[in-house]
């Protein structure tokens, strides 16, 4: 039956954050106190079969993954509890890295990202169906794009208040939920064709 828990995994986890499914069925989990991302393999009968240590990181909190199995997720300081004029403040930036199935670490978006650009608040990531990886910047108000070649391009600017989360279809929609205007938009999204010239 739909909707029956088979497991409830807590082993290692300290305070997990995010999830994402891989190519190859398995689950990677961030724990952002724990500093690691966890890898899981579960069968729908019995639950959690293994789970095994993928890297660490400094707090851990969003996951995506792309087609091959590469594993993005955003790492930084977060919240400073100790309070500035009666409000927790913000510590540190931001930075994108990746990992592989087999644990190495690839590609690594920095916190400045460009000589005048930099990340205010990442709150979502997905990757399309070329290999781009699409981020939520809830500060910045923006949807940020960095092609898998390389490079940024600001994606969407307008209408923003406070972006939290972003995926895209197959139908060539892109979904942005913006949770100060309490709603799910819709844009168009033509996802680039990479050519297959030899």
């Amino acid at each position: 039956m739909d909707g029956q828990c088979v497991a409830c995994h807590k082993t290692q986890l300290i305070k997990p954050w995010g999830i994402t499914a891989t190519p190859s069925g398995q689950f990677v989990v961030s724990d952002v106190e724990g500093g690691k991302l966890w890898c899981l393999t579960v069968d729908r009968n019995v639950g959690v079969v293994s789970y095994n240590r993928l890297c660490s990181a400094v707090r851990p909190k969003f996951v995506t993954c792309d087609a091959a199995g590469t594993v993005y997720f955003t790492q930084g300081l977060a919240l400073n509890f100790e309070k500035r004029h009666n409000e927790p403040y913000l510590e540190g930036g931001f930075s994108i890295a990746s990992v592989d199935k087999d644990g190495q670490l690839g590609k690594q978006i920095s916190h400045f990202f460009s000589e005048n650009e930099d990340f205010h608040c990442i709150t979502g990531m997905c990757v399309d169906i070329n290999g781009d990886l699409l981020v939520t910047d809830s500060c910045r108000k923006e949807i940020l794009q960095f092609p898998k070649e390389g490079g940024f391009k600001v994606l969407i600017q307008e209408g923003l208040t406070c972006p939290v989360g972003v995926v895209t279809t197959q139908k060539g929609q892109l979904l942005v939920l913006d949770c100060w205007d309490h709603c799910v938009k819709v844009y168009t999204y033509l996802q680039r064709r990479h050519s297959s010239t030899s």
